[in-house]
Parts: structure tokens; sequence; C-alpha cells
């Protein structure tokens, strides 16, 4: 399909390239509703750049929970040696982002980076945008963001961090549905009846494109319909292979496909034929994340679990670092792995705690404490104690008083008296912050007399 009505949003990226040219960089952030064409404007764009030109481009998944810097992490093949080690190296993770912004300003050529949909970013790669987005002025770089803007929280951290970018470096471009006329002028394109088609669509490109796209000539009432249509089409094989992309948020190695499905290049090959998946030399995925979304919901619970059971093994063989923790932790808890949950996701929790990326570390624990029934009491206490701290530190009062709570009921079964002190502390903290004055009081008493029945501790200081 071509790109239609799009002439502005192409005419700011260009004049933002035109700006890092002559060493004023810019940050353009394209937001629109879910198939909207953001991907699609930026790709258009960035085929038409000179040759010279170098694109950094990596984008966002959407996991149970973000990888810590997903994107740095995608990135590392063509970032120097240096920065590569310093991504993986925890005791570095300070020097990252001023080491990251040397490499940009030291470009030959300028730069274009991307990261597609923001809105799916950990808060590391949040705090990166930031730090980048705030520094940008004097480096040779064009900086291009994509974000859904339709299903935005007040309270996402990613409005925090649009409010907090410069306006003299900052550009928002808005990517609008299309118009009736734009909706008539595809169908006339493609041959097809354009009536009824705006309506049904709103004009969503991607709805209208897989509208269009439908050989049968009927138009489906929704994307979902749309896309199980063509998925139905194909080859029982090709389909096997499709649901296992499905699965997959983003992307899926080809290097796995093949080891799990026969023939999958030539699966592959019939997919892309018929428009539902694209790939190229290391990735396969589907050509818009709402179709892969619409494969994924057909599924039966059990086919499901079992695909993302087989994912979990080939991924397991290969992921070496604490970087694919998350993904890991994705299929191994949609595959109903309970011993691989608990194993995993305290180890993923760490590393985005590590990354500072400490709303995903909560969510990890979380994860991990829901499956933690069977864990011996001091392993489940210490979990708790693990999950609350992280909670203290994305500001959730009552998740953190109620692991501790249980971590204080655990460590008073245990009798572990420097245990019930250190809760007793936190849950003091914690009732003080929720406005219980009183009750804050009297846990902190509570704390001091059980510590000052031991030996001095750093503890006993603390509650003091």
């Amino acid at each position: 399909m071509r790109l239609l009505e799009r002439e502005a949003q192409l005419t700011q990226l260009t004049e933002g390239y035109d700006r890092a040219l002559h060493g004023e960089g810019r940050l353009l952030l394209l937001h629109g509703e879910a198939g909207a064409g953001k991907t699609s404007v930026v790709q258009h764009f960035l085929s038409a750049l000179p040759a010279n030109a170098t694109s950094l481009v990596a984008g966002c998944e959407a996991f149970f929970t973000a990888r810590p810097l997903g994107p740095l992490v995608d990135l590392a093949d063509s970032l120097p040696p240096a920065l590569t080690v310093a991504l993986r190296e925890t005791g570095r993770s300070h020097t990252l982002f001023p080491d990251f912004l040397t490499f940009l300003r030291q470009a030959p050529n300028p730069k274009v980076l991307v990261i597609d949909d923001l809105h799916w970013a950990d808060a590391g790669t949040l705090d990166l945008v930031r730090y980048v987005g705030r520094r940008l002025a004097n480096i040779p770089v064009l900086f291009v963001a994509t974000y859904r803007d339709d299903d935005l929280a007040l309270d996402d951290p990613l409005r925090h961090l649009l409010g907090d970018l410069p306006a003299a470096t900052t550009t928002r471009i808005a990517v609008p549905c299309l118009s009736p006329s734009g909706v008539s002028a595809l169908a006339r394109h493609a041959n097809r009846a354009e009536s009824g088609l705006f309506e049904i669509t709103a004009g969503n490109p991607f709805f209208v494109t897989e509208a269009l796209n439908c050989r049968d000539g009927v138009v489906p009432p929704s994307v979902y319909d749309a896309t199980l249509s063509r998925f139905s089409r194909l080859t029982p094989n090709a389909r096997a292979l499709a649901e296992l992309v499905a699965i997959s948020p983003k992307w899926i190695e080809r290097s796995i496909v093949a080891g799990l499905i026969n023939d999958a290049e030539v699966l592959i090959d019939e997919c892309i034929e018929k428009a539902l998946l694209r790939a190229n030399g290391r990735w396969v995925s589907f050509r818009h994340d709402l179709a892969r979304q619409a494969v994924e919901q057909s599924l039966m619970p059990g086919r499901s679990a079992e695909l993302h059971r087989r994912i979990f093994a080939a991924l397991m063989h290969q992921t070496t670092s604490e970087y694919g923790l998350s993904r890991l932790v994705h299929h191994a808890q949609l595959g109903e792995l309970r011993a691989d949950i608990l194993s995993l996701a305290p180890r993923a929790a760490r590393a985005a705690s590590l990354a500072s990326a400490h709303r995903e570390a909560a969510k990890h624990y979380a994860l991990a404490i829901e499956y933690a029934s069977d864990l011996d009491p001091a392993k489940r206490a210490e979990l708790l104690e693990l999950a609350a701290e992280e909670y203290r530190l994305v500001s959730d009062v009552d998740a953190t008083i109620t692991a501790t709570r249980t971590a204080l009921e655990l460590r008073t079964e245990l009798g572990d008296t420097l245990g019930q002190g250190m809760n007793l502390r936190r849950l003091a903290v914690a009732l003080g912050e929720q406005g219980g004055r009183a009750a804050a009081e009297a846990e902190i008493a509570q704390a001091v007399a059980t510590l000052e029945t031991m030996p001095p501790s750093v503890e006993l200081v603390r509650a003091y």
C-alpha cells in the first residue's frame, strides 16, 4: 500500500535530519494510536536517506516485564566494544549514558537513532531517552522515537518523560488516522470497493490495509477478523510457524524458528507472500503487532502454553546474559513453568534493579511471590523483603506494607529477631508515608525494643 497523507510528517523528519547535518541535534517524537502507521513513516524516511547516513534502529517489546535497556542491548553489535562491555558490566552502569552520548557526538556522519514503541520501554530506556534528549543541542544526531498515545495512563512513566524534555530541541509529530478521502484513495489503488470502508476502520491505516488485503472481497468487521482470515489461508505447517512467531513479542530469531519448525525457511516465505510476516537476515515478525495479537489471542490455552514452553527451552540453550532474563520469564510464565519462574524471576528482578529499572524489578518479584508458596519460610521471607524494597522505590506503599507484614510473620515464626526488627522498621516507615503516624510510632517503638534484646547492630542504628 502507498503511504498517503504523511507528507507533513516526512517533511518534519527531513528538516530534523538537515539540522543534524549542521550539528543541531533534534529529538522527534512520533505519536499516534496503535496502527496509525508510525513505524511505516519512519521506515519510509530511513529508506530515502543518503547512502553515507548511519542509522541505528531498535525497539521495545511487549514482554510481561520489559527488558532493562532493551534497545541498547539490541544495538550492541553497532556500538564500540567499550560501550558493549559497559552495557553488560553492572559496575560500570553509571558511565553507560555518558559513554553513549560521547559515541553519538563523535560520529563522522550525522546519525539517525530510532527507538520504536517507546510505550513498552523499561525505566532504564526512558532514562536514556531523557538523558540524551536533554543534551542534543550541539550533537549531530536525529533521535526519533515512536509511541502509542491512545492508552497512556496519567501516571505512566512515559508521560513523566515527555514532560521533562526540552522544548528547544524536541518536536512532537502526530501521526493521525487517514481521512475519508485517504481511505478512498487506498481503495481505488487496490481496485477495491470503498463503500463503508472508512466507517468500519475509522481511518486506521492498519485496519484499512488489512481489510483491502482480504482477497475474498469482504470487508471484515475488525482487524481481528481480517488477520485471522489471512491466517486461515496458510497451509497447516505455515500456520504452526505463524503461531510460534505470534507468541513472541516483537520478533523471534530465525535460528530459533528453524530449530523448532521443519522447512522453516519455505514456510516463512509462504507467510511473507500472504503478507502476514516480514523477515530479515536474523529476525521474523508480524507485519504489525495488532496482527500478532489477533493470532495469539486465537490460540487455545493448552496450545499457547505448549508453544511458550518450546520457545523457553530453545532460549535456555542460547541465553547466557542477564539481559535475556526478562524474555525467559515471559515465556516461563505463559508456559506455566512454575519451577523456572521461581528460579528466573528473582534473577531478572535483581538485574533490573541494578539497571535502575525498579518498576520492572517490582513486577518480577511480584510474579515470583505468586509461585513462592512452597518455598521454605526463610527463602520466602527474603523474597518478600527484596520485593518490599522495590515496591518502596516505586512508591507503592500498599504493596510495601503487605509484603513487609507477611515477611514479618515469617521472621517471627522462625524466631529471627534481627529480621523482625528490620521488617518492623520498614513497616513503620511505610505506615508513616501512608499517613498513619500513630501506627508508625508504635511499630518503630516495637522495632527498637526488639532489636535492643540483641547485641548492637546496624539494624538497631537504622531503627533509632
